[in-house]
């Protein structure tokens, strides 16, 4: 088959897959490989429930609770984060976690305690198993652990098993409890290696967009794109968690986006972020605890059968909770969400899980997303990490802040005493800019400030999105006044800004668009009518998402 110059320049650094999407580029290359605990949060069940007097706490309909993966490991006395069982004539104790999906695990442990002075003492013995699917049967993981020398007082030890890397989803503590006395547990882990996630990441190339109020019609994303002069790829909008379900709402946004767009096509041509955020006064420790489960389930649910319903492939990207180290979001201000390190960690697994459990995970980008300048040394975003195994996308709030207030400075920590070097600590993550903008009043150059703004992409290579917040007030309205709109359209006109939100598809002249003039030297082959080969659905003579997976699959017909 004849490939002209221009497309085999394009084509071969790239891979070329049979599967779902059947022509696709790989951008496997940027997934970073981590290392650590990945039973930190995850749901488990247990065999037998704890003695009432040292209960386990927040069960919902995944978990038996949640003190046995919550990162408290506790202490002597009092016995507030330990779990305690008595014999009761059943000696045995199954605990059950479920990571989520498979992972490379090669290490666990539990954490028991022994206190003879007060009935306390450790399992009979301890066995590990594994196992990838509830199909498989359980293998075990190294040998029993027995005979753990007891404590008059109070001792806490690790039992522990490294008996090489296995691939597993569930894990299987097998404990047998001491006769006629009481058997405490802390913590349950399970450590390996985290293959980091790289959904909808462009290959080549940034996404932009904008926050698009639409109180008044010149706030709209219409109006915005109309002042810029280029389709946005994506765009945030911001909801209430509860205040209204994904059907009733979101739902028809993301299909729609007349209140953003007005009637400008949406689906298939803009991301949508969503801004999802707590209603008033819900804190991290009671989101943690369980206060949205039913919620969280009910959303993602809705989330992916009405995409599939619709026929909406793209992702739906969620940023919960964001800004959680800005003092705006600490109790007592009606946002509330913030400003509890621990318990924050431990909502956002809790909501991870939920969406894991329903099967929808695979389906929504979760972006974590501090704010970039921190005005209190505790709480420094990496307090508020829920782990690497939990966030696909790492956001970042950009706005003229600090000493030197400018968006490389924010970016890497050198904006002053509260800014932190957020490129240098999770570059290995594909980064949007979740939200920005230059301020009037800032008192800064805003020529230097726009243009550093437009330089991150190509400076930090891991940024992939830039989303500017459009709204009129101090902060945004430099676009509307000269010479910074007439910059920042020059700017985002370079071919590196998609228009499109498609991502593993090649825009092969990479000129920003992927259109039909990507295809010529394919078409070329069968007269140039790439139109009849291509499937334009649409008949608005650009490619989007369907027609390329018909052309792909023609074109592998007639290699």
């Amino acid at each position: 088959m004849f490939l002209s110059t221009c497309f085999k320049k394009f084509l071969q650094p790239r891979a070329l897959f049979l599967g779902l999407i059947v022509f696709s580029v790989s951008a496997a290359h940027g997934r970073a490989v981590t290392y650590g605990n990945l039973s930190v949060g995850k749901f488990y069940n247990v065999s037998r429930a704890p003695h009432s007097s040292y209960p386990d706490r927040w069960a919902n309909d995944w978990c038996s609770g949640a003190k046995l993966t919550d990162e408290d490991t506790g202490i002597a006395w009092p016995l507030d984060q330990w779990v305690g069982w008595y014999d009761e004539g059943v000696y045995s104790l199954d605990i059950i976690l479920d990571l989520g999906k498979v992972y490379e695990v090669d290490k666990l442990r539990i954490r028991l305690s022994s206190r003879q002075q007060y009935g306390i003492e450790f399992a009979d013995s301890v066995q590990f198993y594994t196992r990838s699917d509830t199909s498989e049967q359980w293998q075990a993981y190294g040998s029993a652990v027995t005979n753990l020398e007891e404590s008059y007082s109070y001792q806490a030890q690790w039992v522990e098993q490294q008996a090489g890397t296995v691939n597993a989803r569930y894990i299987k503590y097998e404990l047998i409890s001491p006769e006629s006395a009481h058997m405490f547990i802390s913590e349950i882990e399970a450590w390996g290696n985290i293959a980091n996630s790289w959904k909808h990441v462009p290959d080549w190339g940034c996404y932009h967009g904008a926050y698009a109020s639409n109180t008044n019609y010149w706030m709209s994303l219409g109006t915005f794109e109309n002042q810029i002069q280029k389709q946005s790829s994506i765009t945030l909008w911001y909801a209430s968690m509860g205040a209204s379900n994904f059907k009733d709402y979101l739902g028809s946004l993301w299909k729609s986006q007349y209140g953003l767009t007005y009637n400008l096509d949406y689906s298939g041509a803009r991301l949508l972020e969503v801004g999802w955020e707590p209603q008033a006064n819900i804190t991290a420790e009671d989101i943690a605890g369980g206060y949205y489960d039913q919620y969280f389930e009910t959303f993602f649910t809705e989330s992916i059968d009405y995409a599939n319903r619709n026929g909406n492939t793209d992702p739906v990207w969620l940023r919960p909770m964001s800004e959680m180290n800005g003092g705006w979001t600490f109790p007592p201000n009606a946002a509330a969400w913030g400003g509890d390190h621990l318990n924050f960690r431990r909502a956002w697994r809790r909501m991870f899980n939920i969406a894991e459990q329903v099967g929808t995970e695979p389906h929504h980008i979760f972006v974590w997303s501090p704010n970039g300048y921190t005005y209190s040394s505790l709480h420094m975003p990496d307090n508020y990490y829920p782990g690497d195994q939990y966030v696909d996308w790492l956001g970042i709030s950009i706005y003229p802040q600090g000493e030197s207030p400018y968006p490389e400075d924010i970016l890497t920590g050198t904006a002053g005493p509260g800014s932190f070097d957020f490129y240098g600590t999770y570059g290995y993550k594909p980064i949007i800019i979740s939200e920005g903008a230059y301020r009037l009043d800032s008192g800064i150059d805003g020529i230097e400030w726009i243009n550093q703004w437009f330089d991150l992409p190509y400076n930090y290579p891991m940024i992939k999105a830039l989303v500017w917040f459009y709204i009129h007030d101090s902060e945004t309205n430099s676009l509307v006044t000269e010479p910074y709109m007439s910059l920042y359209r020059r700017r985002l006109a370079e071919p590196y800004y998609l228009t499109q939100s498609v991502a593993g598809v090649v825009d092969l002249d990479r000129d920003g668009f992927v259109n039909l003039c990507d295809y010529e030297g394919l078409a070329g082959n069968w007269g140039g009518n790439i139109s009849n080969l291509a499937g334009d659905i649409t008949g608005n003579n650009t490619v989007n998402i369907e027609d390329l997976l018909i052309f792909s699959e023609y074109w592998l017909k007639n290699l």
